[in-house]
C-alpha cells in the first residue's frame, strides 16, 4: 500500500488521470443504474400497468405492420423481386 501511495505521488498527471477515470466511470454507472430502475424495474404508477403495456405493444405492432405495406404500395413490384 505504501509502494501504491508512492507511486501516485510521483506521477501526478497519472494520478489525476486514473482518479478522474475512476469518478466518471462510478457516475455513469450510477446515472445508468437510476435511469434503468426508473424506466424497466419501478412498477408503472398505474392502477393496471399490465393492460398499458399491452396497449403501446399493440400500437407498435401495429406502426410495425404498416410500414412495411406502405414502402410495398410505392414500390414497383418488379424491382421488389429484383431485389430479392
Amino acid at each position: 500500500m505504501r509502494d501504491t501511495i508512492r507511486a501516485l505521488i510521483r506521477t501526478p498527471v497519472y494520478s489525476v488521470v486514473a482518479i478522474l477515470t475512476l469518478a466518471l466511470g462510478i457516475g455513469a454507472s450510477t446515472a445508468a443504474y437510476t435511469v434503468l430502475h426508473g424506466i424497466l424495474l419501478a412498477p408503472l404508477p398505474y392502477n393496471q400497468p399490465d393492460r398499458l403495456v399491452a396497449g403501446v405493444l399493440a400500437a407498435v405492432g401495429a406502426i410495425a405492420g404498416y410500414l412495411p405495406a406502405r414502402r410495398a404500395a410505392r414500390m414497383d413490384p418488379v424491382i421488389a423481386l429484383r431485389a430479392e
